[in-house]
């Protein structure tokens, strides 16, 4: 029998960090600012819902999932380092045509499954990066002196591409029930005197500075990230984006993004301009909801 439940909530505040650390879509109630102790909550539900309460740069988000992710077992047989399908995309792929003395290439898109690597999991929930990297895009398509001095990755034109465009065109619908909605850290890195951020709601988002050293520490283990999905290498591919904010080398005033090369390499100086670096995705899924899609 459903009633209501009155809580008073006097717990200690869960910072939730990128890696593993989501909120349901259909379940967060969101109360204000303001609301900074003790807060009531009233809701409909059985008498043993798990509520965590959890804290954003801006509000509280307390999440009614009665199976949240961290906390649930996971059920599945996946391990770091496994690879996933979910979704799809287009990619380029290259066809000779015409005869042995008068061959030519015809170049069209074809719809493929996107693959994820496993980096990491906690409960059952997932840390995956995308196998491949997925098309090429500018980190901020109107980067100029004057956006530079507040270009953040929360107002930066490739996250909206990423929640946007991808998220919506390459999952369906149960597909997105699986992905976790990740509240992203993007603080300072105060050994890497990064640029300070808010913290951010993302679906998809890339890996910050950090994080790609700590799931990428050598060169052995860079090998091969800047694979592009079909069969066309295409030649002006040359790494791709993380998420990580840094002040230019010529003005503090100033702000640039950061980027992987090829080689494995790491430039904390690019121009956010350049349209042949690629997008390599990563997200956060329940394990067990996958088991489900299967």
């Amino acid at each position: 029998m459903k009633k209501v439940i009155s809580i008073l909530l006097t717990v200690t505040l869960i910072v939730l960090l990128a890696g593993c650390t989501g909120l349901n879509k259909s379940n967060d109630y969101i109360a204000p600012t303001s609301a900074l102790t003790d807060v009531e909550i009233k809701s409909e539900g059985t008498e043993d819902a798990t509520y965590s309460l959890s804290e954003t740069s801006e509000d509280y988000y307390i999440n009614y999932d009665y199976e949240n992710a961290l906390q649930s077992t996971n059920n599945s047989n996946y391990e770091v380092g496994d690879i996933i399908m979910l979704g799809e995309t287009s990619a380029l792929h290259a066809d000779w045509v015409g005869t042995k003395n008068n061959r030519k290439s015809e170049y069209s898109y074809r719809t493929e499954s996107l693959e994820w690597q496993i980096l990491e999991i906690n409960g059952s929930c997932a840390t995956v990066i995308s196998v491949y990297i997925i098309d090429r895009k500018p980190f901020a398509d109107d980067y100029d002196v004057e956006r530079a001095k507040t270009l953040s990755w929360e107002n930066c034109s490739i996250r909206k591409w990423l929640n946007e465009d991808l998220y919506e065109n390459a999952f369906n619908d149960a597909e997105k029930e699986a992905i976790l909605t990740t509240n992203v850290s993007n603080a300072r890195l105060p050994e890497y005197d990064t640029v300070d951020g808010p913290s951010t709601l993302d679906n998809l988002y890339f890996l910050s500075l950090d994080e790609f050293y700590r799931y990428y520490p050598d060169k052995e283990s860079r090998k091969n990230l800047d694979i592009v999905m079909g069969d066309v290498q295409m030649s002006l591919v040359y790494g791709f984006w993380l998420r990580t904010i840094n002040k230019t080398s010529f003005s503090d005033a100033l702000n640039t993004c950061s980027l992987v090369w090829g080689d494995g390499s790491v430039d904390l100086d690019p121009s956010p301009l350049v349209g042949s670096v690629s997008a390599k995705p990563v997200m956060n899924v329940d394990l067990n909801k996958l088991i489900e899609l299967n």
